[in-house]
């Protein structure tokens, strides 16, 4: 009787288990009431991470019926789910929840949602539709012929202040019509979700901001004298440092932690160092870039946000962070999330010093495969680009000097590693000679771009990045020297002298 009693309520645990997890089960079907069917595919990561150097699940569309199901690990609160088609994206990071039902409708002019959880869907797609009414601020240049070379005129610097208002005013005016929209939307929406697009929206807002104001910094840069540059200079800071900044005290820090622009945000922030415009403000004193990063967010912030902002601050830092290993190992001394703590066990045993190299087959422009064992001995140093990338060029041109001075040393040997998915466009590419050298060897990822496991490996967040790899196939460092003047370019030289 005892058996039959346990059986049954075991039977009846199994069943219950079942159902919860089909209820947490995430459902999307793609609808073309209209235009032709394109090819879907959906993409996410799990616990509600967004960055590229993470392994990013995807689900193909094998019976073309459009239908996909997400199926959540216990606890997940949020995904960021990328919709897309053969050739563009159609969604990009909007959030999903477990149990969500969800029928996209795709129309010529926009998008509509359908079924259970669909307000946060609609609402998202309202906001960036109104967001884009508003075109993105150019500070226009004109230009003078002076002794047959173009030069700006002096309406240009006349205009560069006001133009910099205009572009703060037309962001917070974007911000704020996109907060209307999901004020209207609010009492359709959990809490949670109310508070991650919030943080969301100010978090992009800030970005944007940073990022017009250094670009302006960095276009009067090179075209101005000296009294020019100062002038602008401390404008641009002043204008900068008053700005009526977003308030992200509203927000409980248990939500902004799954809000992936906030933790974009705060890792930004404390990642400018070298930025020209950061500079600028750092003669000012601004506390944020003078204080160490990880040592910053330990201090300023608890819990779940104070992990994952400090995961997220090392994971995208990790290539321009000295010592990461120290650092790595300190964070972990406090942080309690197991999630966090596996992604910075992760990055430790792959890129700390000491840590062993990815044991990469990858074929080199004349489609022979080329592997980590055939360098054993050798000095590497690894370049990893893609085309297109303009950092990637200026990498390239200032590493030239470097490779060329060991041109005849059999003991160092230079890497370029590409993230193009297309075959021929790497090929013209490495022809074309303005991402590599003749002194590389050019490796091609097999079409996997991003996704290859070598990019993800090492955590390959942005381009370039350099990665110097021993004679005994372990790391050396991720943060290698940037030879970008002839000073670094020695330092460079001196340090692989050391390490061959």
């Amino acid at each position: 009787m005892k058996k039959i009693f346990f059986f049954t309520i075991a039977f009846f645990c199994v069943v219950l288990s079942s159902a919860q997890n089909k209820s947490r089960t995430i459902h999307i079907d793609v609808i073309y009431p209209i235009i032709v069917k394109d090819t879907i595919s959906i993409e996410y990561q799990h616990n509600g991470w967004s960055l590229r150097a993470l392994e990013t699940i995807k689900l193909e569309d094998s019976l073309s019926n459009n239908h996909f199901e997400i199926y959540p690990e216990n606890e997940e609160k949020f995904f960021y789910l990328n919709l897309r088609g053969k050739n563009r994206y159609l969604l990009v990071n909007y959030i999903a929840e477990p149990g969500d039902s969800i029928q996209v409708y795709i129309e010529p002019e926009k998008v509509m949602f359908r079924g259970r959880g669909s307000e946060k869907y609609q609402c998202r797609y309202d906001m960036d539709r109104i967001s884009k009414i508003f075109p993105y601020p150019n500070t226009g240049s004109k230009y003078n012929s002076v002794g047959g070379e173009l030069v700006k005129d002096s309406l240009y610097y006349t205009n560069y202040i006001p133009d910099a208002h205009s572009s703060l005013k037309r962001i917070y005016a974007s911000s704020k019509c996109s907060q209307e929209v999901l004020n209207w939307y609010k009492s359709q929406l959990s809490n949670k979700v109310y508070n991650v697009l919030m943080g969301n929206l100010l978090a992009e807002t800030e970005n944007k901001i940073w990022s017009s104001f250094t670009r302006m910094y960095n276009g009067f840069n090179s075209n101005s004298d000296d009294t020019q540059k100062r002038n602008i200079r401390d404008s641009l800071t002043n204008i900068y440092r008053n700005r009526e900044a977003c308030d992200f005290s509203r927000i409980p820090d248990s939500l902004l932690a799954y809000s992936q622009e906030y933790l974009y945000y705060l890792s930004s922030l404390y990642l400018r160092k070298t930025d020209g415009f950061a500079e600028s403000l750092a003669m000012h004193r601004d506390p944020i870039l003078t204080k160490n990063g990880s040592q910053e967010i330990e201090q300023k912030f608890n819990g779940i946000l104070r992990d994952r902002a400090v995961t997220q601050y090392l994971i995208r830092g990790f290539s321009d962070l000295p010592k990461v290993s120290d650092q790595i190992e300190r964070t972990l001394s406090f942080i309690k999330d197991p999630d966090c703590r596996s992604l910075l066990f992760s990055l430790k045993n792959t890129n700390s010093e000491g840590s062993k190299a990815f044991a990469f087959q990858l074929p080199d422009f004349n489609n022979r495969t080329r592997s980590l064992k055939e360098f054993k001995g050798k000095l590497i140093l690894m370049d990893y680009w893609f085309t297109g990338c303009s950092g990637c060029m200026v990498m390239a041109k200032n590493l030239k000097p470097v490779a060329e001075y060991f041109k005849n040393n059999k003991n160092v040997v230079f890497i370029s590693i590409s993230a193009d998915e297309d075959f021929s466009t790497w090929k013209s590419s490495v022809k074309e000679g303005i991402y590599t050298n003749k002194y590389s060897i050019d490796l091609f990822t097999q079409g996997k771009g991003t996704d290859h496991p070598i990019i993800k490996n090492f955590k390959v967040m942005k381009y370039p990045t350099l990665i110097m790899i021993g004679k005994d196939g372990k790391v050396i460092t991720t943060a290698v020297i940037k030879p970008y003047n002839e000073k670094d370019q020695k330092k460079l030289i001196s340090f692989i002298e050391q390490n061959i």
